[in-house]
């Protein structure tokens, strides 16, 4: 990466942008071990792989913003936020 970080949203934000009509796609991108190791998951949220980000880009609609989440909210989120913006979606 070249060191940009994609924008992040907070809690509050998500919480404001899911109760509009033009909702976020919401997805869990935690590595395969935090995932298993939680029990608990966003209402709503689609689980994703995070390595397989190139192969589930085209599932978002077009002019559809994406919000995703993982662990600890750095680099697997961070990742999977800016190769989606590379591919051209509003993601953080």
């Amino acid at each position: 990466m070249d060191g940009h970080k994609p924008p992040s949203i907070s809690p509050r934000e998500l919480y404001d942008a899911i109760c509009t009509n033009v909702a976020p796609l919401v997805f869990d991108v935690r590595r395969n071990a935090g995932f298993d190791a939680d029990d608990r998951m966003l209402v709503g949220a689609l689980r994703r792989v995070p390595d397989e980000v190139g192969q589930w880009t085209h599932e978002v609609p077009a002019g559809r913003s994406v919000v995703v989440y993982c662990q600890q909210g750095h680099e697997v989120s961070q990742q999977a936020a800016a190769a989606l913006q590379a591919s051209g979606i509003d993601a953080r």
